[in-house]
């Protein structure tokens, strides 16, 4: 009666070293479930005895075993039925509060997912299989929990995630679908609805890859708009969730008088949120990394230098050269890409990523999220190379980008064990236009 079943495994390493690679959908179970399941079926009335004072069980074992199996089966489907309807549920509800999209609000794990977590946990024979289908539940998307607001998407078929609509994202999307930069971001499908909530349906871009490892790179010198500075200079909004976050990275970093009302203004956290990371100073940041048995890592707040970024580009790809090689090949198409997209000359890229997906064959890289991209006044072309000052719009995004390409070239060399000579990273990017390049060293 013990057993378990899993979706998917693959072989690696040399001498046929075998790993599982699941894909876990919801019939996980281990050998102490199946105890205690067995338990509680025989509470509930499954002990009958005959007149040899035997179980039902003892009697014909074959028989139990293939009504405990539908049993399970129905508890199962029960259970899965209930998580699906509340992911829905919380999917379809509004994460907007006083702002807008915001990209550190991507690996916050809500408090009501937390208390959530602990409530199905109390029965501890449930405790693994309750984990691993909410993982599963999750897993079937992982690509937006690293793409926006918690909400913000649902689940679809068909090869497609549903995006919460936004007029600024689905108007970049259509547009980028007639520009050279369509090859690097998901497939726009077009608008839907579901109840009273409107969608944008993209491309689901894991679709295909086993055990898919996931890396959000939020790109440009800032990630915060000029609009948004002269909104709260007018009408500031004070954040004590932001102000919190703040004390947690660092308790030095508010002033005496934002510790007093123990809040923030949203581009003050933001700007703050800038300097501390690698965005001031490297063009982007990572924003999280999603590895291959489901967990989040979120510890990158404080990554602010080359070398810790390689190094955190070495962990990622496990130091494999063939996948750090396709990386750097996608990052060298995008930047010829980006010289002649019409798009790219005309739109200020405020918070939008690139997205690092590979499994243990394949390796891509997307453009992702425009909820903050939004086009120059008439004849105004951007550099986006040169150093942002208030009011000249500039993102800094080929600044980002350069850097982030300089740090693969240097992971890819550290991966083949070369000498320290080859291509100097810089500590510090001095975001100057003759100090920047299109291509890699």
């Amino acid at each position: 009666g013990r057993r378990r079943e899993r979706l998917g495994e693959s072989e690696q390493g040399e001498g046929g070293e075998r790993e599982s690679c699941r894909r876990w959908t919801g019939t996980v179970r281990d050998d102490q479930e199946g105890e205690k399941l067995r338990e509680g079926s025989k509470m509930e009335g499954d002990r009958e005895q005959d007149g040899t004072g035997g179980t039902e069980a003892e009697r014909r074992p074959e028989r139990f075993l293939e009504g405990e199996t539908e049993r399970r089966g129905s508890i199962r489907r029960t259970v899965l039925s209930r998580m699906l309807m509340h992911s829905s549920a919380s999917s379809s509800s509004s994460s907007i509060n006083c702002s807008s999209d915001e990209s550190d609000e991507v690996f916050s794990e809500g408090e009501e997912t937390v208390t959530r977590r602990h409530k199905m946990r109390k029965s501890h024979s449930w405790k693994t299989f309750l984990a691993m289908m909410q993982w599963s539940v999750r897993r079937q998307s992982s690509w937006v929990q690293l793409a926006g607001h918690q909400g913000n998407f649902r689940l679809s078929e068909g090869g497609e995630v549903l995006k919460r609509y936004n007029a600024v994202e689905n108007s970049c999307l259509q547009a980028l679908m007639n520009d050279c930069l369509r090859q690097f971001v998901p497939c726009y499908h077009g608008l839907t609805t579901r109840g009273s909530e409107s969608y944008i349906r993209l491309e689901d871009l894991l679709s295909g890859l086993s055990c898919p490892v996931i890396m959000d790179c939020k790109m440009g010198v800032r990630t915060y708009l000029e609009d948004e500075l002269a909104r709260a200079r007018s009408r500031p909004c004070l954040r004590t969730d932001m102000y919190q976050k703040m004390v947690k990275v660092d308790p030095t970093a508010p002033s005496a008088e934002e510790h007093a009302q123990g809040s923030v203004t949203k581009p003050r956290y933001m700007q703050w949120r800038d300097t501390v990371s690698s965005t001031s100073t490297l063009g982007f940041r990572i924003e999280g990394v999603t590895v291959e048995d489901g967990r989040v890592l979120r510890d990158f707040k404080k990554t602010q230098t080359s070398a810790q970024v390689t190094d955190a580009l070495l962990s990622f790809t496990k130091r494999q050269s063939h996948i750090l090689e396709a990386y750097l090949s996608r990052l060298q198409a995008l930047n010829d890409a980006l010289k002649e997209s019409e798009f790219f000359k005309s739109h200020e890229i405020i918070g939008s990523s690139l997205l690092f997906v590979h499994d243990r064959t394949k390796a891509n890289i997307w453009m992702i999220d425009f909820g903050k991209t939004t086009p120059t006044p008439s004849g105004v072309k951007l550099k986006h190379n040169i150093p942002w000052v208030e009011g000249n719009r500039e993102d800094g995004y080929i600044i980002g980008l350069a850097t982030l390409t300089l740090l693969v070239t240097e992971a890819l060399r550290q991966a083949r064990g070369q000498d320290q000579d080859g291509c100097n990273v810089p500590a510090h990017v001095d975001h100057q236009p003759e100090a920047q390049s299109w291509s890699p060293c």
